[in-house]
C-alpha cells in the first residue's frame, strides 16, 4: 500500500525556519501550514518552496484564533489536510524530521498490517554545544488522519476519538529534533496554562505544567501549591514524573530557605524512583549543602549504582558526572585528597569544558602532592570511554581555593 503523508504546522514570523523546515520535510507528500498573522516573509518563502520541481505540494492557509489557543490552531490546520492522506506529523518550524524517517516510518506503518493509527518517535528536545542530544524523550506526533483532535490550550495533546480501538506502535528510528528560537516569546504560556488547569482541573498534565511554569517563573508559593495538587489527583500515577514534582517541590523550598521541608521532598523522590540517579543527586545536592559530608558520599554512592536511562521525563544526561563533582567535593572536605581528585577526574571527564572542575581538579592533585599531567594522562582515555554511556555543572562552601557546586 503506497501511504501518503503529511506534515503539518502552524506558523507566525517564520521566514528564518522557512528554508529548512521545507527542506527536512521534503519527502513528505505535502506541507500544510496554518499561517496566524505572520508580517515578514513568511508566506511569500512557503509559496517560493512549493514551487520547486519534485518536490512535495505546499499548502499555506490564513487562519486567524481568538482568543490564542494551540490546541485550536492545529485542530484548524488538521482539518485543512485532505482527508486521502493516510499519515500525518505534526512538526513546527523550529523542529525537523531527520535522516531516512519516511524509509522508516513506512515500514513499520506497513508491517502492522495498517492497522496502526499512532506512531511514537524519538524526540531530540535539547542540545549541547556539540551538537549531542541532551535532553531525549519519546514522543507521538505522528498519526492517522482521522480519529484524532488536539486538547489544551498550551502543552497541547493529541486525543483518540475514532468508532475503533486505537492502535500505537513505537520507532525509535523515527527521529524529530526541536532546535528552540530564544528570540520567540513564551510568555503567553503561563496564562494559557493557568486556563488549562482551571477547564480541566482533573487533568495531571495540565496540572504539572503549569506548576512547573510556575516555578519557572520564580513563583515559589504558588508553584508549591498546584505541585501538591498535583501529587493528589487520582490520575497522576507516572512515578517518575511526580518525582520530578517532588524535586520542584524541594527546590522552591531551598529558594524559601525552608531546609527541613527542603529535604523531605527530595527524599520522597528517591522513594517514589530509587532506581533513578537523577533523584539521588538531589538527596546528595541537599547533602552538600548542608555540608554534611559523609551522608552526600553515601548518596552519591548509591546513586551511582541506578542505570543510565537516556529517554525518560528525569534524564539528565550529566546525572553521573555531577554525582562525582559532589564526590570530589566532599572527599576534599574530608581530606581525602586522593579520592578527591579520582572523582573530580571523572566528572571533568564528563564535562571536560567546564573551567570550575578543571580548576578544582589542578586543586586536588595539588592538595594530594600529585603531577596531574601524569595522572590525567594515563586515565583520561579510559575515563572517557566511560562517559560515553554516562555523562554538568558545578564546588563553593568557600573552601580555600575550591570552587563551589553550583556556582558559575
Amino acid at each position: 500500500m503506497e501511504l501518503k503523508i503529511a506534515v503539518y504546522t502552524v506558523a507566525l514570523n517564520e521566514e528564518k525556519h522557512v528554508d529548512n523546515w521545507y527542506r527536512m520535510n521534503a519527502d513528505a507528500d505535502m506541507l500544510i501550514v496554518g499561517d496566524t498573522g505572520s508580517t515578514d516573509k513568511t508566506v511569500l518563502k512557503l509559496d517560493a518552496n512549493g514551487c520547486k520541481q519534485d518536490g512535495p505540494i505546499v499548502k499555506t492557509y490564513d487562519i486567524r484564533v481568538l482568543p490564542w489557543r494551540f490546541d485550536v490552531a492545529r485542530n484548524t490546520v488538521l482539518s485543512l489536510i485532505p482527508p486521502d492522506i493516510d499519515i500525518c506529523i505534526a512538526v513546527d518550524m523550529d523542529e525537523q524530521l531527520v535522516g531516512n524517517w519516511r524509509e522508516h516510518l513506512e515500514r513499520t506503518w506497513t508491517n502492522v498490517d495498517g492497522h496502526a493509527t499512532r506512531m511514537r518517535h524519538r524526540y531530540h528536545w535539547a542540545f549541547l554545544e556539540d551538537g549531542t542530544p541532551s535532553v531525549s524523550f519519546i514522543a507521538d506526533r505522528i498519526h492517522a488522519r482521522k480519529g484524532y483532535a488536539w486538547h489544551y490550550p498550551c502543552h497541547e495533546q493529541l486525543y483518540w476519538y475514532g468508532q475503533t480501538d486505537e492502535h500505537i506502535y513505537e520507532n525509535p528510528d523515527i527521529v524529530i529534533e526541536h532546535h528552540a528560537d530564544p528570540s520567540k516569546p513564551r510568555s503567553q504560556y503561563l496564562p494559557l496554562l493557568k486556563v488549562g488547569a482551571e477547564e480541566r482541573p482533573e487533568s495531571d498534565r495540565m496540572a504539572i505544567y503549569y506548576a512547573r511554569e510556575l516555578y519557572f517563573h520564580k513563583s515559589w508559593e504558588p508553584a508549591i501549591a498546584e505541585l501538591n495538587r498535583y501529587l493528589r489527583l487520582p490520575s497522576a500515577r507516572w512515578p517518575e514524573e511526580r518525582a520530578a514534582a517532588l524535586i520542584y517541590l524541594s527546590r522552591c523550598y531551598s529558594e524559601l530557605h525552608m531546609i527541613p521541608l527542603r529535604r523531605e521532598y527530595a527524599e520522597q523522590a528517591v522513594a517514589e524512583v530509587p532506581n533513578r540517579a537523577e533523584c539521588w543527586l538531589e538527596v546528595a545536592t541537599v547533602a552538600y549543602e548542608e555540608e554534611s559530608w559523609a551522608h552526600c558520599i553515601d548518596v552519591c554512592n548509591e546513586g551511582m549504582k541506578q542505570p543510565p536511562d537516556t529517554v525518560s521525563y528525569l534524564s539528565d544526561k550529566f546525572v553521573y558526572a555531577k554525582l562525582h563533582d559532589l564526590l570530589a567535593i566532599a572527599y576534599y572536605n574530608l581530606g581525602e585528597y586522593e579520592r578527591a581528585l579520582d572523582n573530580g577526574m571523572k566528572a571533568l571527564a564528563g564535562m571536560p569544558t567546564d573551567e570550575r572542575i578543571a580548576d578544582n581538579v589542578q586543586w586536588y592533585a595539588d592538595k594530594a602532592g600529585l603531577d596531574i599531567a601524569s595522572t590525567w594522562g594515563g586515565t583520561r582515555a579510559l575515563l572517557e570511554a566511560e562517559f560515553v554511556r554516562k555523562e554538568p555543572s558545578y564546588v563553593t562552601i568557600a573552601h580555600e581555593e575550591v570552587v563551589s557546586y553550583g556556582s558559575t
